[in-house]
């Protein structure tokens, strides 16, 4: 006689078949699955969804560089669609990738390295090299390298920095309505003595969210 298989186990398997990402119940208060996928979960009142914005990474008039990136995603896309669809959405994790306008030379433009750590308490900006060392995430990267996890970059990257939900702070869905991130983590960097007023490349922001109360 066969063990009879649990139902638990079914299920368990159908979701590695399809490799979609299930939505978590709102009772879930971590995210461990990936930041981008075109593999979704959704259900009739449910879904996580991929969104992804796009920013210049440029040095101001002083040669500084201390951009933030967080919650807010009003300029992504696919955000305007899914806000007037669903009321409510939480983000379950978010990265930042960097890919350089040209490998620069030292010779032409200064290239001096950021220091880059994940804040899960604030969205201000780091004002200096060492208060971004205060942090236990703190790594350092390069303008002349890409920051991204793509297979294609393999050998000649460094890998992205990751922001993911872990805490019952973290975990507040927000109402569409009025998106404004009171969860105040973020990723962001701080670099100086770098060519003024300069696009150094592009920053992308990839986002996995989870939107519930659909009410079309």
């Amino acid at each position: 006689m066969h063990p009879r298989k649990s139902k638990k186990g079914k299920q368990r398997r159908e979701h590695s078949r399809t490799g979609a990402v299930a939505g978590p119940s709102a009772t879930t208060l971590r995210y461990g699955g990936p930041i981008w996928t075109t593999r979704i979960g959704e259900n009739a009142d449910m879904t996580v969804q991929p969104l992804i914005g796009f920013f210049n990474l440029a040095s101001n008039a002083g040669g500084i560089i201390n951009p933030v990136y967080d919650q807010t995603m009003t300029t992504a896309n696919a955000w305007t669609h899914l806000a007037a669809s669903y009321d409510e959405f939480r983000v379950l994790g978010f990265q930042v990738e960097y890919f350089p306008n040209n490998r620069y030379t030292k010779v032409t433009t200064l290239c001096t390295p950021l220091v880059g750590v994940v804040d899960r308490d604030s969205n201000g900006a780091l004002p200096s090299f060492a208060a971004g060392f205060q942090y236990a995430s703190a790594r350092m990267f390069s303008l002349e390298d890409p920051w991204t996890d793509a297979k294609e970059y393999k050998g000649s990257s460094v890998p992205s920095m990751k922001w993911k939900m872990d805490s019952v702070e973290d975990a507040v869905f927000l109402t569409t309505a009025a998106p404004t991130p009171t969860i105040k983590a973020s990723i962001k960097f701080y670099g100086q003595n770098l060519t003024a007023s300069t696009t150094y490349g592009i920053i992308i922001q990839r986002f996995i969210v989870e939107f519930r109360g659909r009410n079309g």
